[in-house]
């Protein structure tokens, strides 16, 4: 095999390796910050619907607490699900359409000295991330509301393309001027 061509198949394969490396460290940068994010987004939510529902879980109001669910879920597109248990520990409202999980209550239970819970679910409809959090702090009810995580997987497909995109086109491009300047610098040895 030629020095140029050796010198060529070189510099590509050091540009495909980085362009790997660099996917691979954004990716990973990318899936922690979002995910952070959303966390602090769900636990915004949370605390500003567990105020807003806390008198109608004490006076079991299923009514307004219901509506108010329903409006959080309506405003919120990245909500999956929201779920309120009662001061005895048992389910009081919910969003789910044709009836809630048989298992719900044990998807993310609150120990009894902790005031916030997040889990990752692996559901049928991909990853969920339920945050749960205690309505009064030392009672039984509890909020719970699951956040898709489908933003952050549109957002890494993006930019997985994006990454391969460009490695692709500086590859080829690297690879033409690699081709060039190899054979203009290894000419005089083939005299």
């Amino acid at each position: 095999m030629k020095l140029w061509i050796k010198i060529v198949l070189l510099n590509a394969a050091i540009v495909i390796s980085l362009g790997i490396v660099i996917g691979l460290t954004i990716r990973e940068t990318v899936t922690n910050t979002m995910r952070v994010e959303l966390t602090k987004q769900g636990e915004s939510i949370a605390r500003n619907l567990s105020s807003r529902i806390a008198d109608t879980v004490l006076i079991d109001d299923f009514y307004n607490a219901q509506e108010a669910i329903e409006d959080v879920r309506g405003a919120e597109h990245d909500i999956e699900y929201i779920f309120v248990t009662n001061k005895d520990g048992h389910l009081f409202a919910h969003t789910f359409k044709d009836g809630h999980p048989p298992d719900l209550m044990r998807w993310n239970p609150l120990a009894a000295d902790s005031l916030l819970s997040v889990q990752l679910l692996d559901t049928e409809k991909g990853f969920i991330r339920d945050i749960g959090i205690k309505i009064f702090g030392g009672m039984n009810p509890e909020l719970h509301i699951g956040i898709k995580e489908e933003r952050i997987t549109q957002t890494l497909n993006r930019i997985r393309n994006l990454v391969i995109t460009l490695t692709v086109i500086v590859t080829l491009i690297g690879t033409v001027f690699s081709c060039s300047l190899s054979r203009f610098i290894t000419k005089p040895l083939y005299r």
